[in-house]
């Protein structure tokens, strides 16, 4: 299956800020200072879920391990 047949589902700042568990002022302020992926169609803000999903994976941290 080549990259044109893929369906990506596009969420809205709502849809992400619930997605996310976080406020759709904190989405907004992610945009403004380009943290997050985000893509404007005709003016209108939305976010690629694989996009976000590759964000998410990048920020995440390996867990704690002490050594003796």
């Amino acid at each position: 299956m080549n990259e044109l047949n893929t369906i990506r589902e596009i969420m809205t700042p709502n849809e992400l800020a619930a997605y996310l568990s976080v406020s759709r002022r904190t989405i907004y302020g992610w945009v403004s200072e380009r943290k997050v992926p985000f893509i404007k169609l005709n003016g209108i803000l939305r976010f690629d879920i694989v996009e976000i999903s590759k964000w998410i994976k990048l920020g995440r941290k390996s867990p704690y391990i002490m050594l003796k």
